[in-house]
């Protein structure tokens, strides 16, 4: 299986969330790289994932932004408390 890798550099925050839900809803995908333009936008991808159960790690690589998304022990959402 080909690994899929997401370029959201200069998309907006709607936009960047629905791309990475979408990509994580795929059946068998267990990790996923998402390329970002800065460190804000590396922490909303992060939280995006991990609200859906993922845990992320950022990673500098020279001048891009990588975040590694990888498929939580349970592979369940986690649960959102409002605050």
């Amino acid at each position: 299986m080909e690994e899929k890798q997401l370029d959201l550099r200069g998309l907006v925050c709607a936009d960047r969330a629905e791309r990475i839900r979408a990509a994580l809803a795929e059946s068998g995908l267990e990790s996923l790289p998402i390329v970002v333009d800065d460190d804000a936008k590396a922490d909303h991808a992060r939280d995006t994932a991990e609200r859906l159960g993922w845990s992320a790690a950022v990673q500098r690589q020279e001048a891009e932004i990588h975040v590694i998304l990888t498929r939580g022990k349970s592979g369940t959402p986690a649960t959102c408390s409002a605050t």
